[in-house]
């Protein structure tokens, strides 16, 4: 059981590290001071960012199942709130896809 509480904790980890770092390089690019700089900093962020948007059901699935099969309380509580951190991101994310957003 330890070896697969080990994999998800891996699992959620690099989701929540993936989708932080993009979302720090997409603010970093919008604050760049040209246009042209704005943009090819964003298009070097485009696979990153659907790397981590791959990434977040996985991270959410992970962080769920961590959540109901760890020992300790600050466990549940750490991987539970990662897991819906992500879920609020991905519905934020689709439904500005969707037209519904800002």
């Amino acid at each position: 059981m330890k070896i697969v509480q080990l994999v998800l904790r891996v699992l959620m980890w690099i989701a929540v590290g993936m989708k932080l770092t993009t979302m720090a390089g997409v603010a970093a690019a919008r604050r760049l001071p040209d246009a042209d700089g704005e943009e090819m900093a964003l298009l070097f962020l485009a696979l990153p960012a659907e790397a981590a948007a791959r990434m977040e059901g996985v991270g959410i699935a992970a962080g769920a199942a961590l959540a109901v099969t760890a020992r300790e309380p600050g466990e549940k509580v750490l991987a539970g709130g990662m897991s819906s951190g992500l879920l609020v991101l991905l519905a934020d994310r689709l439904l500005r896809e969707r037209g519904h957003g800002r």
